[in-house]
């Protein structure tokens, strides 16, 4: 994959495991979007990914992530850690704009689908009816229900 923005990677990934909305991954924070909850039936921590969703007004939703998924995130959770600053990230995104004049400002969803976009002619991927894929957001809100866990 020949991204020009690496860091949109997780994202994507976070949008196809959780089917949350892409504004709710985008809005998640660095400091509180990663727990380890016991589970008394199977004995060990698992993890969950944890964050507002803003449409219906859910404030701090959980739901559990594969191992691997958590793994990813706790690697996006050190780098924001690393290059975050209260000038910054005031916010504590973890998909933050650090420099230039959005510094301080989530990474944008019209910027992801952009790069997406891209990568969709770069790579020549076509649909059903040898048209360029036309990629939505949308369209992996329901695949954690079909793969699970």
């Amino acid at each position: 994959m020949e991204l020009d923005r690496p860091q949109f990677i997780p994202i994507y990934i976070l949008l196809r495991e959780t089917g949350w909305r892409g504004t709710d991954i985008l809005n998640l924070r660095h400091h509180n979007c990663l727990e380890q909850i016991w589970n008394s039936k199977e004995k060990q921590y698992n993890y969950y990914l944890c964050g507002e969703i803003t449409k219906t007004e859910i404030a701090q939703l959980k739901i559990p992530i594969r191992d691997e998924v958590a793994e990813m995130v706790q690697k996006a959770i050190n780098k924001a850690k690393e290059l975050s600053t209260n000038e910054n990230n005031p916010n504590k995104y973890l998909f933050n704009t650090y420099e230039g004049k959005l510094k301080g400002k989530r990474l944008a969803k019209a910027t992801l689908l952009y790069t997406i976009k891209r990568l969709i002619e770069q790579k020549d991927i076509r649909d059903v009816n040898g048209e360029l894929y036309h990629f939505k957001p949308h369209s992996l809100r329901h695949t954690r229900a079909r793969y699970g866990n």
